[in-house]
């Protein structure tokens, strides 16, 4: 774990070897902070589809090995079909517990509702996106989770591979395991060589982005990548949004395997 990460040199204060080691088919899929302590747990996702929350890290001295750290909170999720595949976690719904956003192989997105238990690892709903019923397709993609409507909850980002991008907004369930956002149409369109990129949000800059150093990315912005050294921003104001998007309602939201 590196800790101290300087946003203005790039440079880091401590490198820190962890005391757990969950093997090769393990894979690290998403940071949050579910249990509230202001300390961020892991979630991992296994290649089999099982699902698992590392909470409360503790850092320690071992002799002759230095300063370590060990995850004092290990917590099994429900497996899922492997052909689910979390994308990230976010505060969707507004209860200040990060919640966890899934992509289907066929393009179906689903959200899992976090927040229950002592530590909050407990799964609290599992939605279905439905959004018209319009089947999604395996083309657009969720890039990333960021609040770009500044009403404190995650939006989710996507792209095809098109070069098209869209946003849905205001995450809202409806009940029978089904959930719907508001969805708009990015304007202008980035070419097929452009691609959506999730920068890391530093808590000391009261939640803004930053995009490199001493640079800081308002809130409400998306970067676009090229495969050429350059960088372009895209402000999200309502007048730059534009068009619906749909979400796909013909399949199963992942749930216990």
């Amino acid at each position: 774990m590196w800790t101290g990460l300087s946003a203005a040199t790039g440079t880091i204060g401590a490198m820190l070897a962890g005391t757990q080691n969950p093997g090769p088919t393990w894979h690290v899929v998403g940071t949050g902070d579910t249990n509230l302590n202001d300390v961020a747990g892991v979630l991992w996702q296994n290649d089999n589809g099982a699902l698992a929350i590392w909470e409360d890290p503790a850092l320690f001295n071992v002799p002759f090995l230095g300063n370590v750290f060990t995850f004092n909170t290990v917590v099994a999720l429900p497996s899922v079909d492997p052909s689910w595949h979390v994308k990230g976690m976010g505060d969707l719904n507004g209860d200040l517990h990060p919640d966890i956003v899934f992509q289907n192989d066929n393009g179906a997105v689903a959200v899992w509702e976090m927040g229950g238990g002592q530590a909050g690892t407990t799964v609290t709903a599992m939605n279905l996106v439905n959004i018209g019923g319009i089947d999604l397709g395996p083309t657009w993609h969720v890039v990333g989770l960021r609040d770009i409507n500044s009403d404190f909850r995650a939006d989710v980002v996507l792209q095809n591979d098109n070069g098209s991008a869209a946003v849905w907004e205001d995450y809202t369930p409806y009940g029978a395991g089904l959930a719907t956002f508001l969805p708009f149409a990015m304007t202008p369109s980035p070419n097929p060589n452009g691609h959506v990129w999730d920068s890391a949000v530093s808590p000391a800059r009261n939640g803004k982005a930053l995009s490199g150093a001493g640079e800081e990315e308002l809130p409400g912005q998306v970067r676009e990548r090229r495969r050429k050294p350059r960088l372009k921003t895209w402000n999200l104001s309502w007048a730059a949004r534009s068009g619906r998007l749909g979400a796909a309602s013909c399949y199963s939201a992942p749930s216990q395997s």
